[in-house]
């Protein structure tokens, strides 16, 4: 029997306890009648033919049973069970257990995991260790695994059979540290204002009033180029507790030049649901930060919502709640209104500066001002620096799952799959500001003409049209898609093929992808990168690859689906949703583009699933970027950082086009043959807004060099 030793005490209390001495967390001998079997996990060996599966008398390393798993493999690489697990933990681990097996495969244990803080996962197999699990970060146990691989380069009906017995999974001892004593901060006056780094996955919460020091910046100072919006960020931290605390922006001036766009909002702290139980996370971006309150002590939270009768009230967030409806009313205000900060509680507030295609380059001054109602109010510097260049679009395509279609009248409701014509028309013009320039469309029938008006008018691609609204095997419909496409100029149009599909399932949509050409469409559907490209790779238009282990990338599958003539997008990688802003800047900007693909397509701008979408709680995590309110959206971090990611790419978009003219100009000297080997060579780990500074001397110098 699998005994949970600590894990039931560490989630029972919803925090992860470290140990100064080896712990055992799990043991699984099957032995008894309440073993934990081993599933099947994941291969691309197409249909496995299982002979037995359970528990044999024949082998036990201890007592007298062991698993057997008697299987023949067809095809493929790998194939991969497990026996699932499901708790966090921080202490580095041991994992043992014996297996025997027979058969041309080789077969080794291990266990999976997931890092949440970094959006990633990770195998761990014998002897093999990594950095991240010799820390004390918070990482997450999947599952137990058995992993076999062919012997030779492939399985070929390869018959196999192991035995596995006595997992245990130990914590290891930890050192003992001196813990310095936790004292308050000091604080000048009545409260401090703290200039932050905006984009980054570490969390500034109510529940700690030290602000961490990789977070700090020196001054408010914001530098961007034309047509392009840049976020900055502070904090308040104050010995006691301020009132209905005013934050205003003023214009930012460079003589008789203004630049006026800014948006300052409050950046709430509020809980997600998760593996891990209740997280509070810095999500939202909210002009009124009342829309949500959160009693953080009390794991509890409310949004506001006006119900059919005209009355405003608050509605519990925190756990299945159906008398909050999505028929109610949700707005956040149009500007930032004032609010109340408790002592030592840290409140982060967000600036977004946007800078027009006209805008004058040079220095601009402007001042951040703060009055709380029983405190001395302040005037804080802000300063933007304007680049002299204009930034292009970026070289990579950003599309993404979009699940909103017209419910046909303009009684808003609060869902992400029927929109009014305000509300479709703010959600476009959102994706816009933050570089989605082409969504996938859901919208079908009679009311695509006016669904394709609504995008057209919001500025949106009319490169090619994605469309999850039609099936590529009934052909209803797909002139009507082609006639209304080409009424709006759309050059291509894609329908979605099997969702996720590999092996055999995938295979048998190749008639289905050879009509849907004859019919005048091409293809694109998500996939997985172990299989698709043998399968279909000759006849799928636009693979969206799944970010299986996330972080990794497959840039000569990009190569190879580009040498077809084809197009490669990124999907999953994360999928959208997670709080986790530097990690979408990060995987979905010039980690993309360093690997070769075409664009990303992630899922999903919104997804709500059963219950209300603003209610994590009652039916699980939600995949969402920017929530809808009854005229509008409400930003996330995570969307920021997903902006900024493109916006990387059309900086070196803007570096790639220099260079091409440099050389199609003649202008080719050592200088800029140095900074094309220089872009070839970029090491994109390091810190993505370092790297940005680097790109834009190098766009300076070669503006210097094309000078005519």
């Amino acid at each position: 029997m699998r005994k949970l030793l600590i894990v039931l005490a560490v989630l029972a209390a919803g925090t992860v306890a470290t140990s100064l001495h080896a712990e055992v967390l799990i043991k699984e001998g099957f032995e008894g009648e309440q073993y934990t079997p081993l599933e099947h996990w994941a291969t691309n060996a197409g249909e496995i033919e299982t002979h037995y599966a359970g528990i044999s008398e024949d082998k036990a390393a201890s007592g007298k049973r062991s698993f057997k798993l008697d299987v023949t493999i067809p095809k493929g690489h790998y194939a991969y069970w497990w026996l699932p697990v499901d708790f966090p933990f921080t202490q580095p681990l041991k994992f043992t257990g014996k297996v025997c097996a027979k058969g041309e495969a080789s077969v080794e244990l291990g266990y999976a995991y997931k890092n949440p803080a970094r959006g990633t996962s990770g195998h761990v197999f014998k002897a093999k260790k990594k950095k991240e699990l010799q820390s004390l970060q918070l990482l997450h146990m999947e599952g137990l695994a058995v992993y076999v691989r062919p012997r030779g380069g492939r399985f070929a009906n390869t018959h196999v059979v192991i035995y596995v017995d006595d997992f245990e999974v130990t914590s290891l001892p930890l050192r003992a540290q001196p813990q310095p004593a936790v004292s308050k901060p000091k604080i000048a006056g009545d409260y401090e204002v703290i200039p932050v780094k905006p984009i980054t996955n570490e969390k500034i919460l109510p529940s700690s009033a030290v602000i961490p020091a990789s977070l700090k910046r020196e001054s408010m100072a914001i530098i961007a180029a034309q047509d392009e919006f840049e976020p900055a960020s502070f904090v308040i931290l104050a010995g006691k507790q301020l009132r209905d605390v005013k934050v205003s922006v003023s214009p930012l001036k460079n003589g008789d030049h203004t630049i006026s766009s800014l948006d300052v909002l409050a950046v709430k702290c509020w809980f997600r649901s998760g593996g891990l139980g209740p997280a509070l996370t810095s999500e939202l971006l909210l002009h009124d930060d009342e829309l949500v309150r959160v009693d953080a002590d009390r794991c509890k939270q409310q949004l506001r919502a006006t119900n059919l009768e005209g009355r405003t009230r608050y509605y519990s967030i925190n756990r299945i709640n159906r008398s909050l409806k999505p028929e109610f009313i949700i707005e956040d205000a149009p500007a930032l209104l004032p609010v109340d900060i408790p002592a030592l509680q840290p409140k982060q507030f967000w600036i977004t500066v946007y800078v027009p295609p006209e805008g004058l380059p040079g220095d601009y001054q402007g001042s951040i001002h703060i009055e709380p109602a029983n405190a001395p109010a302040r005037t804080i510097p802000m300063t933007l620096s304007v680049l002299p260049f204009r930034l292009p679009a970026p070289c990579l395509e950003y599309s993404h799952y979009y699940r909103g279609k017209l419910k046909g009248d303009n009684v808003p409701v609060i869902s992400s799959e029927r929109k009014t014509e305000p509300q479709l028309a703010a959600e476009f013009r959102n994706m816009k500001d933050h570089g989605v320039i082409n969504p996938i469309a859901y919208q079908g029938g009679e009311r695509l003409e006016r669904y394709l008006q609504i995008r057209e008018r919001a500025g949106l691609s009319e490169e090619r049209l994605f469309t999850c609204g039609y099936s590529p095997y009934s052909g209803a419909g797909l002139s009507e898609l082609l006639a209304a496409a080409k009424k709006f100029g759309f050059g291509e149009v894609y329908v979605y093929g099997p969702d996720e599909a590999s092996g055999e399932r995938l295979k048998q949509q190749r008639n289905a992808f050879v009509n849907a050409h004859k019919a005048g469409l091409k293809v694109f559907a998500a996939v997985y990168p172990y299989d698709f490209f043998p399968l279909v790779g000759d006849i799928l238009d636009a693979p969206n690859v799944h970010g299986i282990d996330q972080g990794e990338f497959h840039p000569r599958l990009a190569a190879k689906v580009k040498a077809r003539g084809f197009r490669m997008y990124s999907y999953a990688n994360p999928q959208y949703g997670q709080p986790l802003p530097y990690t979408y800047r990060d995987h979905y900007g010039l980690a993309l583009w360093k690997a070769g693909y075409s664009g990303a397509m992630d899922y999903a701008y919104q997804h709500e699933g059963s219950g209300h979408i603003w209610n994590d709680f009652d039916a699980g995590f939600r995949l969402i970027m920017a929530y809808p309110t009854s005229s509008g959206v409400v930003d996330t971090l995570q969307w920021e950082g997903f902006r900024e990611g493109v916006d990387d790419v059309r900086y070196v978009t803007l570096l790639q086009n220099l260079l091409d003219e440099a050389e199609q100009t003649g202008v080719a000297t050592e200088k800029v043959a140095g900074i094309r080997i220089w872009l070839k060579d970029l090491d994109i780990d390091g810190d993505l807004q370092q790297i940005r500074g680097e790109l834009c001397q190098k766009i300076l110098q070669l503006r210097e060099i094309l000078k005519p």
